[in-house]
């Protein structure tokens, strides 16, 4: 008989130490060999829960009653947009290896009898402690009530630094990258599922050492201005939401939409653009095997990123061949498997962005072609072509596939069950 998996996890625990929770990468790939693989999306929920915020704020709670884990659980998916059950079944899990769940100790009762001294200027033991109690309350509440002043003026004081520096640690490039005294941009308040990028210089393609490489990725230098990256790849949800369809293979909201095409995805990309108000990015015509789509570059709408700031989201400041170094695990990214996972099912990268590695191929816009030997800055490909750019590699291919300068391409009007994308928008 199959168990469960907070019955699982509660074995798996016992037979480690909790100290793996604190490690979500590792713990997935312990939990997958230690319950032969049941329970496997529950494994890949849970570990992500373990790398949020909610699990930080979980962990550094006394106790939570069942008020409190619906609570986090829905904020937890919300933040992820996993199933919502199942994010109740793993925060309940994590709760339980916690012991956050056990009943809430009562308070200590203080009497209001007091004794009678029976000398002059002598107080009772019972009204002593009573004093004492109220006396200790009190500080504790004054203490409080300084400390949650002292913390408004000081927010009010740092606020615009503070900003500055959470989008830094948020999507800044690192110092080696970033030209030195470059002043950053504060982008305007981006929608949910959307990470600024802070622009930069990087090394497109990849050194002639690196395993796998092929004779299409010379190394050049380019520089891409800031932009905004979605943090998922487009999920089977929001693809619905706006186009009345669901194409995809392999079915699931929270499953990246998969068979669509290029045309699909630019086509995707104006009617959200739409949807929001926004100006959209492209103009189609002709018929659905015949289009032509031209980009107005100054449009605020949403848009399929170009091949070199695909790539320079991936490295997120690495120099090696994936983004997790010079090799990759199937812990680290979908790969070498049968079928698509939920989106954010792996770490993500440095600067928050999901499954970079694997998972589907992803559209870019530019027409695949031979790179140029010299620098470049904020460049879109060949001016014309047969095939489409496609990026990261998919759940069907090998780790090789994978790599954060590996380049494939395919006609744009092709579909297939590992192909999707992600939008990108200008920084506005």
């Amino acid at each position: 008989m199959a168990k469960t998996f907070d019955t699982l996890l509660t074995e798996f625990i016992a037979a480690n130490d909790k100290k793996i929770l604190d490690n979500p990468d590792r713990f997935k790939s312990l939990f997958l060999d230690f319950s032969q693989n049941q329970c496997r999306a529950e494994a890949m929920v849970f570990s992500q829960f373990l790398a949020s915020p909610q699990a930080v704020e979980l962990k550094n709670t006394d106790y939570a009653d069942s008020a409190v884990l619906k609570n986090c659980a829905e904020r937890f998916h919300q933040a992820y947009l996993f199933d919502k059950n199942t994010c109740e079944l793993v925060v309940t899990a994590y709760a339980q290896v916690l012991g956050l769940d056990k009943k809430k100790p009562e308070p200590e009762i203080v009497t209001e009898k007091a004794g009678i001294a029976e000398n002059a200027g002598t107080v009772s033991t019972t009204m002593d402690n009573k004093s004492f109690f109220m006396d200790k309350r009190f500080r504790i509440v004054a203490a409080v009530f300084v400390a949650v002043i002292g913390i408004a003026i000081f927010a009010v004081i740092s606020s615009n630094a503070r900003v500055k520096e959470l989008e830094r640690l948020h999507a800044s490039t690192p110092a080696d990258i970033q030209g030195e005294g470059e002043e950053e941009e504060v982008p305007e308040p981006l929608p949910a599922g959307m990470v600024f990028l802070q622009g930069g210089t990087f090394t497109m393609g990849s050194p002639a050492s690196e395993v796998g490489r092929d004779y299409d990725e010379t190394q050049h230098q380019v520089t891409v201005s800031s932009f905004s990256m979605g943090r998922y790849e487009v999920t089977q949800a929001e693809y619905e939401k706006i186009m009345g369809t669901n194409p995809s293979a392999y079915r699931g909201a929270n499953l990246p939409v998969e068979n669509v095409s290029w045309f699909d995805a630019t086509e995707y990309c104006n009617k959200l653009s739409q949807q929001e108000g926004l100006t959209p990015v492209y103009t189609i015509s002709g018929s659905e095997n015949n289009r032509t789509v031209t980009w107005d570059r100054n449009a605020n709408g949403y848009r399929l990123p170009t091949e070199a700031e695909w790539e320079y989201a991936c490295r997120a400041g690495t120099t090696t061949a994936y983004n997790t170094g010079n090799s990759i695990t199937e812990s680290q990214a979908h790969f070498n498997t049968s079928r698509s996972a939920p989106v954010g099912s792996y770490l993500a990268n440095a600067w928050g962005l999901y499954d970079m590695h694997g998972n589907v191929l992803e559209w870019c816009w530019d027409w695949y072609g031979w790179y140029p030997n010299g620098a470049q800055t904020d460049p879109i490909g060949a001016v014309s072509g047969s095939n489409r750019v496609l990026r990261g590699g998919s759940w069907s291919n090998a780790a090789v596939s994978l790599r954060s300068a590996g380049q494939r391409s395919g006609i744009p009007s092709i579909r297939a069950g590992n192909i999707g994308f992600r939008v990108t928008r200008n920084a506005q």
